[in-house]
C-alpha cells in the first residue's frame, strides 16, 4: 500500500506528528512505516518488516525495511535522507523526539530507515 502523507513520524504506538519536514514513520502496532520516497515525495507501506531494540541505560533504535520499485528515485540513484525528525511514543518512557535519523533508498526501490533514541530525547510521558 502507498499513500500520500502530508507530515510523517517515528513512533511505537500511535502519536500525532510534530515536524512539518519529518521523513520516517514507523507503527510497530499497525505496521506501517512511512518516509519520504526517492524522489521526495512522502509514501507509506504496510509491507514492511520493523525493529525496535532498546538498551537498559535507555537508548532505543526503530528501523524499518521496505521493498517497492516505486520507491526509488526516477533517475535510478540511491538517496539518503539524514537528520530527519523522528517521533517515538516510549512505552516505558514515554514521547521522545530526535533528529538522530537516516534513511537510503536504493535505485531498486529497498529502502533502510532508522531513528536513534536515547533519554535525552524525552519530552515526557
Amino acid at each position: 500500500m502507498k499513500a500520500i502523507l502530508p507530515v510523517v513520524l517515528l513512533s511505537v504506538l500511535s502519536a500525532p506528528a510534530f515536524a512539518e519536514n519529518a521523513a520516517l514513520v514507523v507503527d510497530l502496532g499497525a505496521g506501517v512505516c512511512g518516509f519520504l520516497d526517492g524522489n521526495g515525495n512522502p509514501a507509506v507501506t504496510t509491507d514492511a518488516s520493523f525493529t525496535a531494540t532498546q538498551s537498559e541505560n535507555g537508548n532505543m533504535l526503530l528501523s524499518c525495511r521496505a521493498h517497492d520499485s516505486a520507491f526509488a528515485a526516477s533517475d535510478g540513484r540511491t538517496v539518503h535522507y539524514n537528520g530527519v525528525t523522528c517521533a517515538a511514543l516510549n512505552p516505558f518512557y514515554g514521547l521522545m523526539i530526535t533528529n538522530h535519523s537516516n534513511v537510503v533508498i536504493t535505485g531498486e526501490g529497498n529502502v533502510n530507515l532508522k531513528c536513534h533514541f536515547t533519554l535525552d530525547d524525552l519530552v515526557g510521558p
